[in-house]
């Protein structure tokens, strides 16, 4: 699953909804300038 939100400034929020995935571990990556942060989430 990947979205590209664009060009954006100030703060913004994102809400994922995970109900539909099964339980385990997921990757959530987010890039802004030339930075990436990936952030581990376990769904049990």
């Amino acid at each position: 699953m990947s979205k590209n939100i664009g060009v954006i400034s100030g703060l913004f929020k994102e809400q994922i909804n995970l109900n539909t995935l099964p339980n385990g571990i997921y990757f959530v990556e987010v890039a802004l300038d030339g930075i990436t942060k990936t952030i581990r989430v376990v769904k049990n």
